[in-house]
């Protein structure tokens, strides 16, 4: 998953995530290319959020392979902590930048 320029690219290859009897993502491959902008959509429960925490590095994968950068190198943000209401977006995102 590393392109000829030597750029890396991030993503993930053939994973699977399971917790307890549930299976979140199954051979899941998905490759973002330095430099792009690429979106994951689907519905609730699709497992996007699953594959952005293993991205991230907060979930880990019973198969597959997973390239990314190192954890100094990603900002994570979840939607369910750490976010304040009273505060806009960009409010939010300096607040957390800081």
């Amino acid at each position: 998953m590393t392109p000829a320029t030597g750029v890396k690219t991030l993503g993930v290859r053939g994973i699977r995530v399971v917790f307890g009897d549930t299976v979140a993502l199954d051979d899941v491959t998905l490759e973002v290319p330095a430099g792009e902008v690429t979106a994951v959509v689907g519905g609730d429960g699709a497992g996007k959020s699953t594959l952005l925490r293993v991205l991230a590095g907060r979930v880990g994968v019973q198969a597959g392979e997973v390239q990314t950068l190192r954890k100094e190198q990603i900002g994570y943000q979840p939607s369910t902590s750490g976010v304040w209401g009273s505060l806009s977006v960009e409010e939010n995102l300096a607040f957390v930048g800081q």
